[in-house]
C-alpha cells in the first residue's frame, strides 16, 4: 500500500508495505515538489535492492514536470511503463537507490522508452548519489529499457554517478537497454558523467 500526505506546496509519498503495486493515477506526474520514498518499507536495507515496485502495466511512466524542482525518487523499482520509466522536466531532482526497468528481484521488466529522460530545459539533476565516496557503490540500476538507459535532450549541468546501466544489480550480467547506455543530444552541456574512481 502507498500512503500519501499532501502539504502545500510539496507532496510526500511513502510506503510502509513491501511488494508490487500498480501505478497509482496520482503518480503519473508531479507539478509541485514531490518525494516518493520507499526506503522505510519493511525489509529494505540501505544500498540494497528496492522492496517496492511500481508496475505501470503499459501506462505512462513517472513524470517530474516543470515546477517540481527539488523532488526525489528513492528505493523504488519502476517497471513496464508504456513510455520512459522516469521523465524529468524540472531541476534539482534526485534519483537514488532505484531499479528502473528491472524488478526488485532483478528480473527484466523494461519500460518501453528510455529508462530516464532528462528533457529540454531540465538542469542540475542528480541521477545517482555517492556522498560517502565509497568505491563500487551502486545508486540506481537502469536496464532492459526500450530506448537508452539515460537520455539527455537539451538538459544541462546534471550529475550522473554511481549507476549500473545495462547490467544486473551486481554488474556481472548484461541486461542491455535497446539503445545506448547514455545518450547526450540537443546541446546538453555542462553535465558530469562518472568522475573519480569511487564513482
Amino acid at each position: 500500500m502507498v500512503s500519501s500526505c499532501r502539504t502545500a506546496p510539496s507532496t510526500v509519498v511513502r510506503t510502509r508495505t513491501a511488494g508490487r503495486t500498480p501505478r497509482a493515477p496520482g503518480l503519473t506526474a508531479g507539478t509541485n515538489e514531490v518525494d516518493i520514498d520507499a526506503s522505510g518499507a519493511p525489509g529494505y536495507s540501505a544500498g540494497g535492492a528496492p522492496v517496492v515496485e511500481i508496475d505501470h502495466g503499459g501506462k505512462a511512466g513517472l513524470v517530474f514536470a516543470s515546477g517540481s524542482s527539488g523532488s526525489s525518487l528513492a528505493a523504488v523499482a519502476v517497471t513496464n511503463a508504456g513510455s520512459d520509466g522516469v521523465t524529468i522536466r524540472s531541476s534539482e531532482v534526485l534519483l537514488d537507490g532505484n531499479f528502473i526497468g528491472i524488478t526488485p528481484g532483478g528480473v527484466p521488466a523494461g519500460n518501453l522508452g528510455d529508462g530516464v529522460e532528462l528533457a529540454a530545459g531540465s538542469s542540475k539533476n542528480m541521477i545517482g548519489e555517492n556522498a560517502a565516496e565509497v568505491s563500487g557503490a551502486t545508486s540506481n540500476v537502469i536496464s532492459d529499457n526500450g530506448g537508452s538507459g539515460i537520455r539527455l535532450v537539451g538538459s544541462t549541468n546534471n550529475t550522473i554517478v554511481a549507476n549500473r546501466i545495462g547490467t544486473d544489480p551486481t554488474g556481472q550480467t548484461a541486461i542491455p537497454n535497446d539503445r545506448d547506455g547514455i545518450t547526450v543530444t540537443n546541446k546538453s552541456v555542462g553535465n558530469t558523467i562518472g568522475g573519480r574512481v569511487f564513482t
